[in-house]
C-alpha cells in the first residue's frame, strides 16, 4: 500500500509519505493483478499475499516532489530504473546547484566545470515548468553572463522561488557583487514570484526594483543597495509575510512607509543604518542585531516575540523606559547586552511591560556591577504578568541583603521578598570568615531576616559557614525554623578550609525531627557534622537526594537511616571513614545515583536493582550492587593499584550491562593470565581509560586489548593520559617508547570500523601515536 496526501500543494507545503510493506518490481509492463480468492474447508479462506505496487502508479507531480530532494546528478541518474522513467526526472519542481557539493569551488578550473554542469542540465528542463531554482557558488565575474542566462531560464519556466547565494568565504571589503538583472522581470514574472533570497549582489545605479506584489518571503545578505531603491521596492511588495535584512549597509535609514499589513516576520542584522521604521500592524516577531539606533514598528500590538542583541552599551534606565514603549504587548523578550545599574532613577518609572510572560537577560558583567542582580528586579516591576511565585523563585537566587532591598522598587513588591520559596545564607558573600566579629555578624543577619519569615511556609534552607562552636545554638534554632516552616530541603554546608584532623563537628539534632518533618524532608545535605552517640536518624521515608560530606558516623547508624529511606533516588557519601563497611541490606528500589568518595571503608554492599550509575573514588575494595542490571554508568578513580587479572576479571561481573565505564588507575602488567579469561563487557558501548604511563605499569594497552576483543558493541573508546608530576623528559619519552611497542603488537586492526577511537584534548604526542597506530 502507498499512500500520500495530496501533492498539488505549494512548495510551502508539506509532503507527507507514508510507504506500508509491499513489492515494487521496476519492470514496464507489469500490471498488479488481483487473484480470486481460493475456498476450501476446514483451510484459511484467506491466503496472504504481497500487494504489488508499481512506480508508475505514484503521480508524476509527487515524483517530481520526492526527486527535488536529490542532487542533481542522482536526480538524472534515476532515467534509468524504468523505461517510464526515461524523463520523469525532468519533472523535478526544484532545482538546487551548490559549487561545495557538485565540484568543489576556489579554482578557475571548478567555475568552469560548475557552470557547464548547471548548463547541461537545465538545458534538459527546456521550455519545462520549474518551481524555484537555487544557486549556491561563491561569486566570480566569469560567472555574470551565466547568472543572467539562469534567471532568464528561472522566469521563462515561471519559477516561483528564486535564490542566489553568491557569498564568498572570504568576502572581506571586496567592491564587487553580481548586478541583479531587474530589468529582466515584467509584470507578469514578477507577480509570479513568491520567495526570493540574494546574497552579495548589488542592486545598480539604476535599480528597476518596482516590487514584487505576491512576494511573501525575501532574504538579504550582503546587498549593495541605496535607501530609496530598498525603500521602493519593499513598499511594493504588499503581500510580504517574512524580511530578513543582513550586512546591508545603507548608510541611512531604513524606512518603509506604506503598510505591509501582512508582514509577520522582520529581521535586521549587522546593518550600517540609522533609524529604522516599518508601518506593520500585525507583526508577531521582531530580531535586531546591532548597535542601539530608533526605531519605530508602528503600534506593533501583535508583537509577541522580540530579540534585541546590541552591540554597544544602553543604559537599564533606558531599556526599563524605552522597551515597553516600543513593545506594549510583547511576551517573550530576549535583551542581549552590557546594562550599567543605576537603579535609583527607576523609582518613579511606571513603563509596563503588560503582557510578559518570558524575559531572558544575556549580561556582559563588569567587575564594579558584580553583586548587583537586583538591577533584574526593574524589569520584573514592569511585568505585572508574572505571577508571585515566579518572582519568588527569581528573588530566591538573590543575596538576602538584596532580596529584601526589592521592596523599595515598588508599594506591591512591599513584601514580596517574603514568598521566597528558598533560604540560602553564604557567609562569604554576606559578612566574610575566619574571624568572631565575623561569626556574630553572620548570625544576627541570619537571625534578622527569618524573624520576618516567622509563620511562612519555605521551601529550602541552606546554611553555608566555616563551623565555629559558638555556632552551635543557633544552628540548632535554624533547623528548628526549617521544621516549622515546612522546608523541604535542608543543607547545612560547615566545612571550615582548613579542617585537617579537627574533631570537633556540629550534632545534627536528629532528636527534633517528628514523624511529620521526617515525612516531609525530601532533600538534605550535611556536611562537617555529626551523627552523635545516640542517633536517632531512624530514616527519612520520603528523602530523595542525600549528600553526607565529612561526617562523622558509625556503620551501625549510617546502616539503619539509609535503610529507612525508601525513595531514596541520589546518594553521595564523601570523606566519612566508617572504619568498618558500608552496608545496606535492605531494598532501595529508586536508587539510581550513587557516588562514594575517599571514605575509610572496607566493602561496600547495596542493593539496589535499578541503579544506573555508580561513582567510586579510593583504594580498591570489593562491592556488591546487587544485579545491578539496570547500571549503564560506571566510573571508577583508583587511587592505588590492582592487577590487570582484576580488572578484566571482576568488572564484567560487577556491571554485566555497562555501556559507559571511564576507568582510572595504574595496572601493572601481567598478561599470561589474560589468554584464558573469556570475560565479556556485553553491552559497553563507550570506554574511557585514564592511566600513568611509567615503565613498570603499562598494562593499560592490554586492558585496552581485551575490552576491544570482549566488547562487540563497543562504539566509542577514549584514551586519556593523567598527569603524573616528577616525569623527567628521558624518563617520559622512555615510557613512550614502550607503550608504543606495546600498542604495535596488540592494537593493530584489531578495532572495529563501527567503533571512533580519540583521545583526550590534552592528551599528548603519545596518544596521538598510538591512535594513528591504532587506525
Amino acid at each position: 500500500m502507498f499512500t500520500t496526501t495530496s501533492s498539488y500543494a505549494t512548495a510551502a507545503s508539506p509532503v507527507k509519505i507514508t510507504l506500508f510493506s509491499c513489492g515494487i518490481k521496476m519492470e514496464d509492463d507489469l500490471d498488479c493483478g488481483r487473484k480470486r480468492l481460493k475456498r476450501c474447508h476446514n483451510k484459511s479462506i484467506f491466503r496472504q499475499s504481497n500487494t504489488e505496487v508499481q512506480f508508475s502508479d505514484i503521480p508524476e507531480d509527487l515524483l517530481g516532489t520526492i526527486l527535488s530532494k536529490l542532487p542533481p546528478k542522482d536526480t538524472v541518474r534515476t532515467s534509468v530504473l524504468s523505461n517510464k522513467w526515461k524523463h520523469i526526472w525532468t519533472v523535478c519542481p526544484k532545482l538546487r546547484f551548490d559549487g561545495t557539493t557538485m565540484c568543489g569551488v576556489g579554482t578557475h578550473h571548478n567555475t568552469q566545470k560548475f557552470i557547464a554542469n548547471v548548463n547541461a542540465i537545465l538545458k534538459q528542463y527546456h521550455d519545462k515548468v520549474v518551481e524555484g531554482l537555487e544557486i549556491k557558488f561563491e561569486f566570480d565575474s566569469t560567472l555574470a553572463q551565466h547568472l543572467d542566462d539562469w534567471v532568464i531560464f528561472a522566469l521563462s519556466s515561471r519559477a516561483k522561488y528564486l535564490a542566489l547565494d553568491l557569498l564568498p568565504a572570504k568576502f572581506g571589503l571586496r567592491p564587487d557583487r553580481y548586478r541583479f538583472p531587474f530589468e529582466l522581470f515584467d509584470d507578469e514574472s514578477k507577480s509570479r514570484l513568491q520567495h526570493m533570497q540574494l546574497s552579495f549582489v548589488s542592486f545598480g545605479s539604476t535599480c528597476q526594483a518596482s516590487g514584487f506584489p505576491n512576494l511573501k518571503k525575501l532574504d538579504l545578505h550582503v546587498v549593495h543597495v541605496n535607501r530609496k531603491d530598498l525603500e521602493d521596492m519593499l513598499s511594493n511588495c504588499f503581500n510580504l509575510e517574512w524580511l530578513s535584512i543582513a550586512r546591508c549597509h545603507l548608510g541611512d535609514e531604513l524606512k518603509v512607509i506604506h503598510q505591509l499589513p501582512h508582514l509577520l516576520y522582520l529581521n535586521v542584522a549587522h546593518c550600517e543604518i540609522s533609524r529604522i521604521e516599518f508601518s506593520t500592524l500585525n507583526l508577531q516577531t521582531f530580531v535586531y542585531r546591532g548597535p542601539w539606533i530608533p526605531f519605530y514598528l508602528g503600534c506593533a500590538l501583535a508583537l509577541k516575540d522580540a530579540t534585541l542583541y546590541f552591540t554597544g552599551k544602553i543604559t537599564l534606565e533606558f531599556a526599563v523606559a524605552t522597551l515597553p514603549t516600543l513593545f506594549p504587548r510583547v511576551q517573550n523578550l530576549i535583551l542581549h547586552s552590557s546594562l550599567p545599574v543605576k537603579v535609583s532613577c527607576l523609582l518613579g518609572n511606571n513603563s509596563k511591560f503588560s503582557q510578559l510572560k518570558y524575559l531572558q537577560l544575556k549580561f556582559f558583567v563588569r567587575n564594579e556591577d558584580l553583586g548587583n542582580i537586583l538591577s533584574i528586579a526593574s524589569f520584573l516591576r514592569a511585568a505585572p504578568s508574572i505571577e508571585k511565585d515566579l518572582l519568588g523563585t527569581i528573588l530566591s537566587k538573590l543575596p538576602p541583603k538584596d532580596t529584601v532591598r526589592t521592596s523599595v522598587l515598588s508599594n506591591k513588591w512591599k513584601h514580596i521578598w517574603t514568598v521566597c520559596p528558598k533560604l540560602r545564607f553564604d557567609g562569604t558573600t554576606m559578612c566574610g570568615v575566619g574571624t568572631h566579629h565575623n561569626t556574630q555578624k553572620f548570625i544576627a543577619n541570619v537571625n534578622a531576616i527569618l524573624k520576618q519569615y516567622h509563620d511562612k511556609v519555605v521551601e529550602g534552607l541552606e546554611i553555608k559557614f566555616e563551623f565555629d562552636s559558638t555556632l552551635a545554638q543557633h544552628l540548632d534554632d535554624w533547623v528548628i525554623f526549617a521544621l516549622s516552616s515546612r522546608a523541604k530541603y535542608l543543607a547545612l554546608d560547615l566545612l571550615p578550609a582548613k579542617f585537617g584532623l579537627r574533631p570537633d563537628r556540629y550534632r545534627f539534632p536528629f532528636e527534633l525531627f517528628d514523624d511529620e518533618s521526617k515525612s516531609r524532608l525530601q532533600h538534605m545535605q550535611l556536611s562537617f557534622v555529626s551523627f552523635g552517640s545516640t542517633c536517632q536518624a531512624s530514616g527519612f521515608p520520603n528523602l530523595k537526594k542525600l549528600d553526607l560530606h565529612v561526617v562523622h558516623v558509625n556503620r551501625k547508624d549510617l546502616e539503619d537511616m539509609l535503610s529507612n529511606c525508601f525513595n531514596l533516588e541520589w546518594l553521595s557519601i564523601a570523606r566519612c571513614h566508617l572504619g568498618d563497611e558500608l552496608k545496606v541490606i535492605h531494598q532501595l528500589p529508586h536508587l539510581l545515583y550513587l557516588n562514594v568518595a575517599h571514605c575509610e571503608i572496607s566493602r561496600i554492599e547495596f542493593s539496589a536493582l535499578n541503579l544506573q550509575t555508580f561513582v567510586y573514588r579510593g583504594p580498591w575494595i570489593p562491592f556488591y550492587l546487587g544485579c545491578a542490571l539496570a547500571l549503564k554508568d560506571a566510573t571508577l578513580y583508583f587511587t592505588g593499584k590492582i592487577t590487570l587479572e582484576f580488572a578484566v576479571a571482576t568488572l564484567p561481573t560487577l556491571f554485566p550491562r555497562v555501556q559507559n565505564l571511564i576507568l582510572h588507575s595504574s595496572l601493572p602488567l601481567k598478561v599470561s593470565c589474560l589468554l584464558g579469561n573469556n570475560s565479556k563487557f556485553s553491552q559497553l558501548k563507550y570506554l574511557q581509560l585514564k592511566f600513568f604511563v611509567r615503565n613498570e605499569d603499562l598494562g593499560q594497552v592490554e586492558l585496552l586489548v581485551h575490552i576491544v576483543e570482549n566488547a562487540p558493541k563497543l562504539e566509542v573508546l577514549t584514551i586519556d593520559r593523567v598527569n603524573y608530576f616528577g616525569f623527567d623528559e628521558e624518563h617520559e619519552r622512555q615510557s613512550r617508547i614502550k607503550a608504543l611497542d606495546i600498542a604495535k603488537r596488540h592494537l593493530d586492526g584489531r578495532v572495529s570500523q563501527n567503533t571512533k577511537v580519540s583521545a583526550s584534548v590534552t592528551a599528548d604526542v603519545f596518544i596521538s601515536q598510538m591512535l594513528l597506530l591504532v587506525k
